[in-house]
């Protein structure tokens, strides 16, 4: 399918024009049967003035050529004829170049010059050639309407499309940018997570072979797992023979994670390591017996130091 623009097919029409102008011009000046055949030649001057002014981006020009031409048609052909062809000639170049409103004007100027030459009488004041012109201007009018029509849809499409890009592009960055901003979050989440679980419940080493942790906060079965693998690895990396679990912090334990507690002071028993639990408070006691704990499973004691000073004579045993 060719592909032509407005611009091409108006500089097209314009060369076409002027090779046609150059070639009547010729033939009257052969035949000399006008009596001022110079005539033509300003004619062809003036086309031609206004097609490089259109050529060199002048857009208004082409409204000048739309006139001249209509200018030329009412004023030169020839009223006595029959209804000349040419007489389309300015509409069709209005359709080509202009608007329907252009379309319109022309047709009324070129054809109703010739009229008014003519005083209204002859071929071109028949009701039949009036009534045919019409329609003839009339589907000029519409084509060019349509073509109007289909690019002001057109248009609006593309503006439409551009502006649900935008919107698109604009919401995808910002969708980008929280993404980003969740992300950086999360990892400053995770790495306050991390400094968390290795700044809490710290183990630390008071004596030889004994081991402090102090417990605060409220526990819970998860905080409790992730105590035990802490401890674990410290008394077995350490050989520690005894950790002193102090409670004086915990706010609160759940029965489940007091089972959790439990399930701890087995697996450190299994690595060879005493426990003594102290600072105990009297509801974290009670959770204890509720639950029948074996008094084997751990010693007590009321505070970190008397652990300490009770457990001194026992480790020193062979």
């Amino acid at each position: 399918m060719l592909r032509i623009t407005q611009r091409q097919a108006t500089l097209a029409l314009l060369v076409l024009l002027n090779i046609m102008t150059a070639a009547i011009d010729a033939v009257i000046i052969i035949r000399n049967g006008w009596q001022n055949p110079l005539l033509m030649g300003v004619i062809l001057l003036i086309l031609s003035g206004i097609s490089v002014a259109y050529w060199r981006g002048i857009e208004w020009s082409r409204w000048l050529i739309v006139g001249f031409v209509t200018l030329i048609c009412a004023g030169f052909v020839d009223k006595t004829q029959p209804v000349n062809l040419v007489t389309l000639i300015p509409p069709v170049m209005a359709l080509i170049m202009g608007s329907s409103t252009a379309v319109v004007i022309s047709a009324v100027v070129g054809y109703g010059g010739i009229l008014v030459r003519a005083n209204f009488d002859g071929a071109y004041a028949a009701v039949d050639n009036l009534v045919a012109y019409a329609l003839l201007i009339a589907a000029i009018v519409l084509i060019r309407t349509i073509s109007e029509t289909n690019l002001l849809t057109l248009q609006d499409t593309i503006s439409k499309s551009d502006g649900e890009q935008r919107r698109i592009k604009a919401q995808s960055t910002l969708m980008r940018s929280q993404a980003d901003a969740l992300l950086k979050q999360n990892q400053e989440q995770q790495r306050l997570l991390a400094l968390v679980e290795t700044l809490e419940t710290p183990a630390v080493t008071i004596a030889a072979n004994v081991l402090l942790a102090p417990l605060v906060g409220a526990l819970d079965p998860k905080r409790v797992e992730q105590i035990q693998k802490r401890l674990l690895a410290n008394i077995h990396r350490q050989r520690t023979r005894l950790l002193i679990l102090d409670l004086a912090g915990v706010r609160e334990l759940s029965n489940e994670a007091a089972e959790k507690v439990l399930v701890m002071m087995q697996a450190i028993r299994l690595l060879g390591c005493e426990v003594t639990v102290t600072s105990a408070s009297a509801e974290i006691a009670m959770q204890f017996g509720d639950l029948g704990v074996d008094r084997e499973l751990f010693q007590t004691a009321q505070t970190p130091q008397i652990a300490l000073e009770q457990s001194i004579y026992s480790l020193s045993k062979p």
